[in-house]
């Protein structure tokens, strides 16, 4: 009889476990410590989602994939939540994985995943706003200017007044675009001292690209990672033609943490453009390797840009 009550016992003492090691994983992650929370959720989240507080694990392990910024991994497991779960748990894992589907250019998934959370939920304020800029997000990852311009007008009707830092967000997903005329629907609500505006104001002519220049590189000499001024140089030289300013502010950008892909290709094409210039000065021939490496090697000592053009222009063609 002893031996049948330790062992009626032993479901109940694992359950406290498992509820302890959630509180400790919980508590890890308030605390910013985001990896050991989540070696803490695989290590003990139960296997199955019929056992009780598997949601509550499910839901901290979804925060901690956004935090850790792992969106792979929480669409592989939407794709395996039970039809029948919570429906507080079937509107967070919409929300993350709408997220995550974002996060891997996956705009038309995301957007599916986001109609279902909007029209099927009673959202509250602030997560119906959240949902509604990730749809316009989700329009500007497909680059398609017309639709997000649209969904952004929506947006602006619904959500009055509207605050500085989506019409900032708004105004920077167009310039993104190249559609300066629509972004400028927002240029009174934008925060004069932000670099949106400023760079808003240099691609409609409201101010010339040499004085935002010399504006981003005051704001630089004092904050050397502020990203968005040194990618503001970069469009500022690319207005000016100014090729050897551009492949500096790019190198900048790109030493920059988050740096996008999109720099990188930007830079490459940079370079190649700079060494086609210096190789015809020097009348060097397409296919012929071993001068354009040692006009690359001289360039070295005397012009360190150019040179870095030169190797990129042998990385890229050179057999």
């Amino acid at each position: 009889m002893r031996t049948l009550v330790l062992l009626n016992l032993l479901p109940l003492s694992f359950a406290a476990v498992a509820a302890d090691s959630l509180s400790v994983a919980q508590q890890l992650n308030q605390a910013g410590a985001s990896h050991l929370a989540y070696a803490r959720v695989v290590r003990d989240q139960p296997e199955k989602p019929e056992v009780a507080g598997w949601y509550d694990w499910e839901s901290l392990r979804l925060t901690l994939l956004s935090d850790t910024h792992r969106p792979a991994e929480i669409i592989a497991r939407a794709k395996h939540y039970p039809k029948n779960a919570p429906l507080e748990f079937q509107q967070k894992s919409l929300g993350h994985a709408a997220w995550a589907h974002l996060e891997t250019q996956q705009g038309v998934a995301a957007r599916a995943l986001l109609g279902r959370l909007i029209w099927r939920f009673e959202l509250n304020p602030a997560d119906h706003q959240w949902a509604r800029r990730l749809v316009v997000r989700s329009y500007l990852i497909e680059h398609k200017a017309d639709e997000a311009y649209r969904a952004m007008l929506r947006y602006q009707q619904d959500f009055q007044p509207l605050p500085k830092e989506v019409a900032a967000e708004f105004a920077q997903g167009l310039l993104r675009e190249d559609r300066a005329t629509e972004a400028m629907t927002w240029l009174a609500e934008l925060d004069p001292t932000r670099p949106t505006t400023l760079a808003l104001q240099m691609k409609v002519g409201l101010i010339t690209p040499e004085a935002a220049i010399a504006q981003a590189r005051a704001v630089l000499q004092k904050q050397p990672t502020a990203m968005a001024y040194a990618a503001l140089i970069a469009d500022g030289a690319e207005m000016l033609k100014d090729n050897r300013m551009q492949i500096g502010a790019l190198e900048q950008l790109l030493g920059l943490p988050d740096a996008a892909e999109l720099t990188e290709a930007q830079l490459w094409r940079a370079y190649l453009k700079e060494a086609q210039s210096l190789g015809n000065r020097a009348q060097l021939l397409q296919g012929d390797d071993a001068s354009w490496l040692a006009l690359a090697m001289l360039a070295e000592t005397s012009d360190t840009l150019g040179a870095r053009s030169l190797f990129a222009y042998v990385a890229q063609h050179g057999a």
